[in-house]
């Protein structure tokens, strides 16, 4: 993704992003498996607050990309 737009999506950053991501949602199924469900209802909680993170950044480094495209602000 960074490819596409590197000066709002920096690699680092996003990379980071991807791998809290999916380092929470490998949780949330070993939880599952495991019957821990109180550790599982606890890591999708964290999995959807990542994904709105990351959705809200994607979104901001688009809206930063074209800003000619997008009024108002972005927070």
């Amino acid at each position: 993704m960074n490819k596409m737009n590197p000066q709002f999506w920096p690699l680092e950053e996003t990379e980071q992003m991807w791998v809290e991501h999916l380092d929470a949602t490998l949780e949330e199924a070993i939880d599952h498996f495991t019957g821990d469900f109180a550790g599982e209802v606890a890591a999708y909680d964290l999995v959807h607050d990542l994904a709105l993170e990351m959705a809200d950044f994607f979104s901001n480094g688009v809206m930063q990309q074209f800003p000619n495209r997008f009024t108002g602000s972005p927070h």
